[in-house]
């Protein structure tokens, strides 16, 4: 009998935090509307999340309501948004010329200018093309 009742409460726990969880999906664009691949869609607080595929579309499994995603890109304000009660999350990220400025290219990388060791060239752009 102690059995019987210890898997119907298993059973219980388990269905209420399958029913708690739920999958999100979206797009990911600028301010004019032209999806953003690559943009990084973290559950705040963890390491899990996922990054937006060629045309700004992301899908994530196991959320709850009370969690918040966080859409980050470089060039772009992160953005904060609560899940809630919702099953599609569309984001318009906004410029941020600032973080721009912080940004130094190498031959194969990006690093912020405060984390860069070693000799630097510095040029404009318009020089460049």
């Amino acid at each position: 009998m102690k059995l019987i009742k210890l898997t119907i409460i298993l059973f219980i726990l388990s269905t209420v935090t399958v029913l708690g969880q739920k999958s999100i999906k979206g797009k990911v664009t600028d301010s004019k509307g032209i999806p953003i691949p690559l943009v990084n869609v973290i559950i705040k607080g963890t390491a899990e999340g996922t990054v937006t595929n060629m045309d700004g579309l992301y899908k994530l499994d196991n959320l709850k309501p009370a969690n918040i995603l966080v859409f980050s890109f470089i060039g772009y304000q992160n953005k904060e948004v609560k899940v809630l009660d919702s099953e599609v999350i569309n984001v318009t990220l906004v410029d941020d010329a600032t973080q721009l400025d912080e940004i130094v290219l190498i031959g194969y990388d990006a690093v912020k200018k405060k984390d860069l060791t070693g000799p630097i060239l510095i040029g404009q752009m318009h020089s460049l093309k």
